[in-house]
């Protein structure tokens, strides 16, 4: 699935693309987290599901801005990947 995130090129060359952005999440739906975390040089796929949507005060935005809490293994240097549902949202 996280292979259609890019399509191919020439051969073995990938061309990455801009995801669409999906809904908001809800409470308990399935999402997954991909990145590149630190010290790898693979992709990283995590699976867990939302369990927390909040307005969180943000000091570097200096703005009250949304976030959420999942329950996914977030690596070190992955934390900036996109969150994605199951139509890769």
């Amino acid at each position: 699935r996280v292979d259609s995130l890019f399509s191919e090129q020439n051969g073995d060359q990938y061309q990455p693309f801009a995801m669409p952005i999906g809904p908001l999440p809800t409470l308990q739906d399935d999402v997954e987290v991909i990145g590149y975390p630190a010290g790898g040089d693979s992709l990283c796929v995590t699976k867990g599901v939302v369990s927390r949507i909040e307005m969180q005060e943000y000091a570097q935005a200096g703005a009250r801005l949304l976030a959420m809490q999942i329950d996914a293994a977030i690596n070190p240097g992955n934390s900036g990947g996109p969150v994605v549902n199951d139509a890769l949202e």
